[in-house]
């Protein structure tokens, strides 16, 4: 069947015509791990508290707040920050790409053995306006990839509350 023919029966006002090409299309199959992963959020999101409070993070290192070790030569380009709030920490990597980019790599940790990081939306904004959204792995770990230069807030919804992280340029 050719495309103008599947797209005259999509658009036709007969539906076992339109019924007949949307079977006919040849969609992928999403991965297992995908289809679990969604799933994980879609669980979590229906378990959220209703009257939610958000937390804000304390920073605790920033790899670019303490100068080279004496005898070190060259620019560290990369940047380590670690954040703290409550049972949970936030180890995070930027590194930049090229002039006007950077990459984001993350891993929400925590000290509470029940909790499952698996799932986890996180939310990365900039001027209140969403960036990009992640789904934490197993690990709770996750990247944000070829972000333009500018401050973000990294928001992570837990099932009892959000946590907000204030990744700032220096």
């Amino acid at each position: 069947m050719t495309d103008k023919t599947l797209l005259k029966q999509l658009l036709s006002d007969d539906e076992t015509a339109q019924d007949s090409a949307l079977r006919n299309l040849a969609l992928p199959t999403p991965a297992d791990d995908l289809l679990k992963r969604v799933g994980a959020l879609f669980q979590q999101r229906n378990q959220r508290a209703p009257e939610r409070v958000t937390m804000a993070a304390d920073l605790q290192f920033d790899s670019w707040a303490h100068g080279l070790p004496v005898g070190v030569r060259g620019a560290v380009l990369e940047r380590q920050l670690l954040y703290e709030a409550g049972d949970y920490d936030l180890d995070v990597q930027v590194i930049p790409v090229g002039e006007a980019h950077l990459t984001l790599h993350g891993q929400l940790l925590t000290i509470d053995e029940t909790a499952t990081l698996e799932g986890l939306q996180i939310q990365l904004s900039a001027d209140n306006d969403l960036a990009q959204d992640r789904i934490a792995d197993s690990l709770g770990r996750f990247t944000f990839s070829t972000l333009p230069l500018a401050d973000y807030m990294l928001t992570v919804f837990l099932p009892t509350h959000d946590v907000q992280f204030a990744l700032r340029r220096q």
